[in-house]
């Protein structure tokens, strides 16, 4: 084991990174990846560091196509979303310009340049949750309450923590949306004139306990066919 320790110590982080790239630039040769949807997913190594990374979560088992290392107080916050551009870039310098369609986040992730970045520099769509405190949302929700969008109901299910779960799930999109500032004014810096967002409105109930409302939405930088297209879309970032 000491000497297992020894050999470790050794191991610089950019001999390891560069050990990383080779490995999943085989599963690209190989045509192992499969699909073209992504996310990006982090997790917490006690206190003092965290993984963040993006990963391959079309079909089965997510495969982890690049990540990061962090100390345990390390932000995004005012960084300009520097991780998740450096893993992007990763990934498409490995397995090319068109590996990732659709990059999956959370409200963590709701930058409004990041995501003109990824729809208008690198063609890749984003869909992220919305945080409830944005404009957007507020617009949204608006719209929708005056009769300006579609609701559909469908029965879902899912499983949390292993317990399945049965909900009756309402979804309505409001496509052409501008109430992003820093979203418009940095997509304008990639020649687009009239940049728009899509958000999908998500009310559910738990059929089992009809106390357990949730209200949240989606926002896209390209609009789906139907507001329930892009909530199953979204699922595939649970699969982590």
């Amino acid at each position: 084991m000491e000497v297992l320790r020894e050999e470790l110590a050794r191991i610089e982080p950019a001999s390891l990174e560069r050990f990383g790239r080779v490995c999943v630039g085989e599963l690209f040769r190989r045509k192992l990846i499969k699909g073209k949807v992504c996310a990006i997913d982090g997790t917490g190594l006690r206190k003092r560091h965290r993984v963040v990374g993006l990963l391959n979560v079309q079909d089965g088992q997510p495969l982890w196509l690049s990540w990061r290392l962090l100390g345990g107080s390390e932000s995004e916050k005012g960084e300009e979303a520097k991780v998740v551009r450096s893993l992007v870039e990763d990934v498409i310098a490995i397995g090319g310009s068109g590996a990732i369609e659709w990059l999956l986040m959370d409200a963590l992730y709701a930058d409004g340049p990041l995501l003109a970045w990824l729809e208008h520099s690198c063609g890749i769509h984003a869909l992220v949750r919305l945080p409830e405190d944005r404009l957007l949302h507020e617009d949204a929700r608006g719209l929708a309450e005056h009769g300006l969008s579609h609701w559909q109901t469908h029965t879902d299910v899912r499983y949390v923590s292993g317990h399945k779960q049965v909900r009756q799930v309402a979804v309505s999109m409001v496509d052409g949306l501008d109430s992003w500032d820093s979203f418009v004014l940095a997509a304008k810096d990639y020649d687009q004139e009239q940049p728009t967002l899509s958000v999908v409105l998500i009310h559910s109930v738990d059929k089992a306990d009809p106390s357990q409302i949730e209200d949240w939405a989606l926002v896209s930088t390209k609009p789906f066919n139907s507001a329930w297209g892009a909530y199953s879309l979204w699922r595939r970032r649970w699969r982590i």
